[in-house]
């Protein structure tokens, strides 16, 4: 902050002492601040106060001679002497303190030798002046020697630098007094913000008694200040939490802060719990003096947590037996399914008679669209029961795809179904073959069904830690609006639900859930009426 000399030095005192050595001996100054107001003067000489200064022509040489006297002052050491062109010496010594110059003391309007009257005589004529009254003005000017200036700038030097000693204690009188009154303000706005949250804050010393607690405190824990203050901490203690943990508080505390859930107890004797957070405050010394604690009484959350651990269980537990249900009913249809199948394509063999053939075709047909409605049920409640294990072995990738395409090849079917391999020979890779094949048949399999001309690609490429499969079709798309659901359980896309497109909409849910469990991702691109393209990608090691 910037001071004034007037904030700094005590005008009036200074102007009183000035008057007093001059009433010693002649004395005359005068102490001027940077903007050039006259704080104090004493002892000006009439020769300049009511004719140099008055008259617009000779008060042209006086403001020369401020001029000079105020550029130079930087170079003052200690002073800055100039005799002006009416041939009086004037002095001023600058008032520094902490490096910035506040101020300046003023001496001189005094002779060095006896006045030239005969030059005062012309000057008077010159300007104007009263010649008489000028020549006793000039007159009644000090005539000093050199070695009287020299002792008496010394006494000035002393005398200024006396005043800015003074007016840096002033200084930091002021400072401190700043200081008190922005703390004070600090300190105010920290008490109301304190005492206005609701968290529970209290202040305790080193040896745990308590110096302060908001009223957030005293409302959460029943008591009152009076009550609290002077006591130990010990007193909202829940007697069942033990000593140990307090003590691990206390020291945690001092080394620089602790966080953790306690059980505290209110003055009804109820125990509840709370969420505390502690700081250390340290002295100049780094040593201990206050420890500050805020606590937030948690019991509606420890409530809400223990409900939803209760719901957590009931909804697992749930859970398990829905998909164990599944699992079973699914299993106890699919043993007779599989037995009404077989005899069914016995029985096409054994019948001649096209029409009963037809319906022999219509019943395996059935039955194999819900046998795959049930196996896709039971993957779904395998997956969701925890059930489903990976069995990781070497195979041939390449068996594996031609196998794939030997399964879903049509002779006579409209669309064209290309396997696009580079690699001829194996390619040995580590993963589980029953899961890949079934990722892979689940995509080539809808390709092929939302296809009816076109074509139907499928293949991978090879990186340095992975696999690229994919599987390309030129079928009706998927719509925009079913892009994010794509992956959901028993979600079909409008264009999907015509009759002529069969499924459960559980296959990309279950083969997503697959490359999940391998360790993969799978993504696709598609677009209405161009066809769609599925990608997945496998970390597969050789």
């Amino acid at each position: 902050m910037n001071y004034t000399a007037e904030q700094l030095i005590d005008v009036p005192k200074l102007q009183a002492l000035q008057d007093k050595l001059n009433a010693i001996v002649p004395f005359p100054s005068a102490l001027v601040d940077n903007s050039g107001k006259i704080l104090t003067a004493t002892a000006w000489q009439d020769v300049c106060t009511k004719f140099h200064r008055i008259h617009p022509e000779s008060n042209r040489e006086c403001i020369k001679s401020d001029q000079y006297i105020l550029t130079h002052l930087p170079e003052a050491n200690p002073s800055v002497t100039y005799k002006c062109p009416h041939g009086l010496v004037d002095n001023a010594i600058p008032i520094i303190i902490e490096g910035t110059h506040i101020a300046s003391f003023f001496t001189g309007q005094l002779f060095l030798e006896p006045p030239d009257l005969d030059f005062f005589r012309k000057q008077a004529h010159r300007y104007g002046y009263d010649e008489e009254a000028y020549i006793e003005a000039v007159k009644s000017v000090p005539v000093w020697s050199r070695v009287q200036l020299d002792r008496y700038l010394d006494f000035i030097k002393t005398f200024t630098e006396s005043l800015a000693q003074t007016g840096l204690t002033r200084m930091r009188d002021l400072e401190t007094v700043n200081q008190i009154r922005e703390n004070e303000a600090r300190y105010r706005t920290l008490a109301h913000a304190i005492e206005s949250i609701n968290e529970c804050v209290s202040m305790t010393d080193s040896q745990n008694t308590i110096l302060f607690v908001n009223q957030a405190f005293c409302q959460t824990y029943g008591y009152s200040r009076e009550e609290l203050i002077g006591q130990n901490i010990s007193l909202i203690r829940s007697p069942g939490s033990g000593s140990s943990g307090y003590d691990n508080i206390l020291s945690e505390t001092i080394d620089g802060g602790w966080s953790g859930e306690i059980s505290n107890r209110r003055k009804d004797g109820t125990d509840f719990p709370v969420h505390v957070s502690t700081a250390v405050v340290m002295d100049e010394e780094n040593q201990p003096v206050a420890l500050i604690g805020i606590a937030v009484d948690i019991t509606e959350r420890k409530k809400n947590e223990a409900e939803l651990i209760a719901a957590k269980v009931k909804a697992e537990e749930s859970d398990k037996l829905k998909s164990a249900f599944l699992a079973n009913i699914s299993h106890e249809i699919r043993t007779p399914m599989n037995s009404i199948l077989g005899f069914s394509e016995l029985l096409e063999e054994m019948v001649t008679e096209p029409q009963q053939q037809n319906y022999l075709k219509i019943i395996t047909k059935g039955g194999e669209r819900l046998l795959n409605i049930i196996n896709s049920v039971i993957d779904i409640a395998k997956i969701e029961a925890g059930q489903l294990t990976l069995s990781l072995k070497d195979f041939d990738l390449n068996s594996l795809m031609q196998e794939l395409y030997d399964l879903n090849l049509k002779i006579d079917s409209a669309v064209e179904f290309t396997l696009d391999i580079n690699q001829r020979g194996p390619l040995i890779i580590h993963s589980d073959k029953t899961k890949l094949f079934q990722i892979l048949n689940n995509l080539v399999s809808n390709a092929l069904k939302f296809t009816r001309q076109g074509f139907v690609r499928f293949g991978y490429t090879t990186g340095k830690k992975s696999i690229t499969f994919f599987v390309i079709d030129s079928g009706i798309g998927i719509s925009d609006d079913f892009k994010s659901k794509v992956f959901n359980r028993f979600h079909k896309d409008d264009l999907h639900n015509r009759l002529e497109f069969e499924g459960t909409g559980l296959g990309l849910a279950i083969t997503k859930e697959l490359v999940t469990m391998l360790k993969g991702e799978i993504w696709f691109d598609s677009e209405v009426g161009k066809g769609t393209t599925f990608f997945v990608r496998m970390p597969v090691g050789g």
